[in-house]
């Protein structure tokens, strides 16, 4: 209450280029969210979660970078720790998601190949090096 009691005597109204900066930057956050959702939507959440944790690890090099700060010694351990858990996620699911990745591109591929009458029911689809013979 007490502060907005001395808000009159000190506001200021936000420049209008100030605005249009605050727009620019909702569009990239807007545009951001997107492709975090398509993330979300084309990986496994076990892949694409530990890749937000990153988000820190960002932060910490920007306030480095531009604001000047400085690193200290649980930052830095904080960092490689999530770097540590999220090189461990990736690596254990690479291989299986791979695997399902290439198998649903094929299955895909089949289904538009007899949807479109190109291929008869029973014909092997699969590319030649795929093929046992």
């Amino acid at each position: 209450i007490l502060l907005g009691a001395v808000l009159p005597l000190v506001y200021r109204p936000m420049p209008v280029e100030h605005l249009g900066m605050m727009g620019i930057i909702a569009l990239f956050g807007f545009v951001a969210m997107l492709f975090i959702i398509a993330a979300y939507r084309r990986a496994e959440a076990v892949v694409v979660a530990p890749m937000q944790y990153s988000q820190m690890i960002w932060a910490t090099v920007y306030g480095a970078l531009i604001f000047e700060e400085s690193l200290d010694l649980f930052t830095v351990i904080g960092s490689g720790i999530i770097i540590l858990c999220d090189l461990d996620a990736i690596g254990a699911n690479e291989e299986k998601y791979w695997v399902k990745c290439a198998a649903d591109t094929l299955h895909q591929w089949a289904t538009y190949r007899r949807a479109t009458g190109v291929a008869a029911k029973g014909e092997d689809l699969r590319p030649a090096a795929l093929r046992l013979t």
